[in-house]
């Protein structure tokens, strides 16, 4: 599985709010395909290894690389996400299926940043604010999406009162 590069100078705000703006939506386009559960497994994933982190920094005080043992944690996170990516399927109708784990995954450029993470701190703990932004993003377009849904909605009611007293 060939993965780019990730260019680490990259503005990770704006990679993620264009990621989620990416992001598939159902047939009426007042959701995204993809769950907020399956958004916040990732970040709960990553968020334990920070965690893990923050522990062995406490023991050790500050380091520059990381202990061998986070870094294969860090390298183990590749596995789950590809396994949530094609876990997680949802019909589309007609026959056709969606994944949007894996369709977050691909726009996110998570696993090539994963693979260039190695052993540096600085690395993992901008994947760990990029995760962050990303979970900021979907929330914030989630709600977005409702919420013009809900205006469209009480428009069609307004309009379907202003014609009956009209009759």
């Amino acid at each position: 599985m060939a993965q780019e590069t990730f260019n680490w100078s990259t503005d990770l705000v704006k990679k993620a709010e264009d990621t989620i703006n990416k992001l598939d939506k159902n047939k009426y386009g007042n959701a995204f395909i993809l769950k907020y559960a399956q958004v916040r497994k990732i970040l709960s994933s990553v968020l334990a290894i920070k965690n893990k982190l923050s522990v062995a920094q406490r023991r050790s005080k500050e380091f520059d690389a990381l202990p061998e043992d986070i870094a294969m944690d860090i390298r183990f996170l590749k596995t789950t996400f590809l396994y949530q990516a094609g876990r997680i399927e949802e019909s589309l109708g007609y026959g056709r299926k969606a994944y949007p784990v894996k369709q977050l995954i691909d726009a996110s450029q998570l696993l090539s940043m994963i693979e260039g993470i190695g052993t540096n701190v600085k690395r993992f703990e901008l994947l760990c604010k990029y995760v962050e932004a990303l979970v900021a993003f979907y929330k914030y377009r989630s709600v977005e999406l409702t919420q013009r849904q809900e205006v469209a909605e009480q428009r069609n009611q307004n309009h379907r009162q202003s014609n009956r007293t009209r009759q």
